[in-house]
């Protein structure tokens, strides 16, 4: 798994604080642990025979990818309206379109 090129990792306030009411400290700050470890480098953590924390980090991990797709998701849209707003300026917009976005991405997006 790639790093993530954003370092970035979003924490959410209420189930975190779920967590917090039924985890000991030492369960939480493990889990907090892992879940920067997992978000920077994607090494799943072993929290040996602690099936508590094992089930938690199931759902911590589907988290953790649904922020980093759609993260990923709003930087390509973001790249990619900067490439039609380039290609504008620089071309007659009658002559030539811009690449739809999905040319762009089969294309490894292309900068311009």
């Amino acid at each position: 798994m790639e790093k993530n090129p954003m370092r970035y990792v979003a924490f959410y306030f209420k189930p975190w604080r779920e967590l917090a009411e039924r985890l000991s400290y030492e369960q939480l700050g493990k889990l907090f642990q892992a879940t920067l470890e997992y978000a920077d480098t994607g090494k799943e953590p072993n929290f040996g025979n602690d099936d508590t924390l094992s089930h938690c980090w199931i759902f911590e991990r589907d988290r953790i990818e649904r922020e980093r797709k759609s993260l990923r998701a709003r930087y390509e849209r973001a790249k990619y309206a900067a490439y039609v707003r380039r290609s504008k300026r620089k071309s007659n917009p009658l002559l030539k379109l811009p690449l739809s976005f999905e040319q762009w991405l089969e294309q490894n997006c292309p900068e311009n």
